[in-house]
């Protein structure tokens, strides 16, 4: 059985951490690669997710930085437990200067 490091997040879905110990995915934490990132923090419903990632990408060319890598986001809380209104998710871009 894999160590899992249960104290990485606030809270991470107990299906996931069954997934990670049996050996069918890979919990991890962190950035792969050295990059400069973009990053915002979205509270509430998952639907809204692209208006967060809208004003990401408005504030990345506004000052200067273009994309480099694909955007990504982390889900810190479980639907099923969170109210939708308190869902904390962090979008983030990789960037670099233009």
């Amino acid at each position: 059985m894999r160590h899992i490091d249960r104290s990485l997040h606030r809270q991470v879905p107990r299906v996931l951490l069954e997934l990670a110990e049996s050996g069918n995915c890979r919990l991890m934490s962190g950035f792969p690669n050295a990059h400069t990132y973009a990053v915002t923090t979205h509270v509430g419903d998952y639907a809204a997710i692209s208006d967060a990632f809208a004003r990401l990408f408005a504030w990345i060319a506004d000052n200067g930085f273009v994309s480099d890598g694909p955007p990504g986001d982390v889900y810190w809380d479980d639907p099923a437990v969170v109210p939708a209104s308190e869902l904390i998710t962090v979008c983030y871009q990789p960037v670099r200067r233009a």
